[in-house]
């Protein structure tokens, strides 16, 4: 995908006052990633420099978050997101990688232990404490594209209090205190951003028709493709993998995002959900997506997927084929533009509220 590479950006000299600020603010922030102890000073171990620029900045008035990441670093791909999104409990979030036997409980006087396990089986190597109810925790279950970790018995021990997982399930596949919450925006995604955030990115600023980075690996993304070529001007950058060094860096993408009034955010390598239609709702775009996604028919659900995920119909473009995907945007873009533009705030206004609607989720849950 398109949004995985990484490019070093040449700022204009009249910003190196705030380049220097921001290094200041990096130094000061303790951003654990290596397995060591978080500082004394919670406050200073609040995360990365730059999240969602629209993000409150809450104060801690209710304690600390420490998640604890059981995987390599270079795998933390959706830091940046897990932080923007609990941040919004309004509690100082932090974050420590360790091995799962060395993980340990922070579960006590304010504090409250997030369990982040790349594969879910990582939780049947945690210490006795997290499998016998002593320490209570949450769960945050990334990847499983594939549907291949589920059902997950770790999901119900003792001491769970709440699970989020990224890929949605059937409904009735999971329990009041589980939700799906979806895959969010890779890390780095607003590193060294100085332009216009997302909701002041407004549609007529936006000279790309659409876009599209990533890979054309099955039919349904070339038959996408082909379809809308004849929208222009539009921007096409083919990857040979995900994550292949031969695409778009991470700052170009984001900025070929803010550029866009839509993306085609086709299926993925299985599932129809991707981290693309999220970066593209972070840059303030409207995604283009299909409705139903295969992956859920084994499970015998043919439904509309995004409803799994987000509580309601999405606002985005959402239809049965790409033909019909191809008919409703070309009818948007020959539209007023200011009835776009409309559409693109609703779409923003409902990615910000479903990060705070999961935020409140994990508050509740804490408290019970």
């Amino acid at each position: 995908m398109g949004a995985t590479r990484r490019q070093q950006r040449n700022w204009p000299r009249n910003w190196a006052a705030i380049a220097l600020g921001c290094l200041l603010v990096r130094l000061a922030a303790v951003h654990r990633l290596d397995g060591s102890e978080p500082a004394a000073n919670a406050a200073a171990a609040a995360g990365p420099l730059r999240l969602s620029p629209s993000a409150p900045q809450h104060t801690d008035h209710s304690g600390v978050l420490e998640l604890v990441w059981l995987a390599p670093n270079n795998e933390f791909w959706e830091g940046d997101f897990l932080r923007d999104v609990l941040r919004r409990t309004g509690r100082t979030v932090v974050t420590r990688t360790v091995e799962p036997e060395a993980a340990a409980c922070a579960s006590s006087g304010g504090s409250f232990t997030v369990v982040v396990p790349r594969w879910i089986s990582l939780m049947d190597r945690l210490p006795p404490e997290f499998q016998n109810g002593s320490c209570t925790y949450g769960i945050i279950h990334p990847s499983d594209e594939g549907l291949y970790e589920w059902p997950a018995p770790q999901y119900n021990r003792p001491g769970v209090h709440f699970v989020l997982r990224q890929y949605a399930l059937p409904p009735g596949s999971l329990s009041d205190t589980m939700r799906p919450f979806g895959l969010g925006y890779k890390l780095g995604f607003w590193d060294r951003h100085l332009g216009p955030e997302a909701a002041a990115a407004h549609i007529s600023a936006r000279p790309l028709a659409w876009s599209f980075a990533g890979t054309v690996h099955h039919e349904e993304r070339r038959q996408a493709l082909e379809l809308f070529a004849g929208l222009t001007p539009n921007s096409v950058t083919h990857s040979s993998a995900f994550n292949a060094p031969d695409g778009l860096a991470t700052a170009a993408y984001r900025d070929t995002l803010l550029s866009s009034r839509f993306v085609l955010c086709p299926l993925g390598h299985v599932n129809l959900d991707t981290f693309r239609l999220y970066e593209a709702l972070e840059a303030g775009a409207i995604p283009v997506s299909m409705s139903t996604n295969p992956m859920l028919i084994g499970l015998n659900y043919s439904g509309p997927y995004w409803p799994l995920v987000f509580g309601s119909d999405a606002p985005w473009v959402v239809a049965d084929t790409w033909e019909a995907a191809y008919a409703e945007v070309s009818a948007l873009l020959a539209g007023p533009v200011h009835q776009l533009e409309q559409r693109r705030q609703r779409v923003l206004a409902f990615w910000q509220q479903h990060k705070e609607d999961v935020a409140r989720f994990v508050s509740k849950a804490i408290e019970s």
